[in-house]
């Protein structure tokens, strides 16, 4: 199996997540577990040279970023869970690639949100296109 296949059930779950954020402004804390999951069961099986210190460092690095975020009251909970569960299965090389592409976005949809009027806005929109872009980037080859 190669890592871009390992990725597909969790970028398939994160677009779930945009869609549904955009709808309820709510990410369902089941799909941040799910994601974990299949993150643990990827280092467990060895899929794609996933390994354990592969899943733990990712996971950290997602949490560490997550909780500052959320601490700071730039993210909801939902945001904060799926950003977390997300950096296991990427890695800290893929979730640092994918919090820039996050950030840069949001830059974004802050500037829409501002434009319209707005002081609050869905922020799952910003990191599917992080992992989306993580994504692309391991379908071209790299990481």
């Amino acid at each position: 199996m190669t890592y871009s296949m390992v990725l597909i059930p969790p970028l398939v779950l994160t677009l779930l997540a945009v869609w549904l954020d955009l709808r309820t402004r709510e990410i369902p804390n089941g799909l941040s577990l799910a994601i974990l999951i299949w993150g643990f069961a990827a280092c467990v099986f060895g899929w794609a040279g996933v390994n354990y210190a592969f899943f733990a460092e990712g996971l950290a690095m997602g949490i560490a970023a997550a909780a500052l975020l959320f601490f700071l009251g730039k993210l909801g909970g939902g945001d904060a869970k799926l950003l977390s569960a997300l950096g296991g299965i990427l890695g800290w090389r893929g979730a640092v690639f994918m919090l820039v592409v996050m950030a840069l976005a949001g830059g974004i949809l802050a500037l829409v949100a501002a434009v319209r009027g707005r002081k609050t806005f869905a922020y799952g929109p910003a990191i599917g296109a992080g992992v989306l872009a993580h994504f692309l980037l391991v379908m071209r080859g790299g990481v």
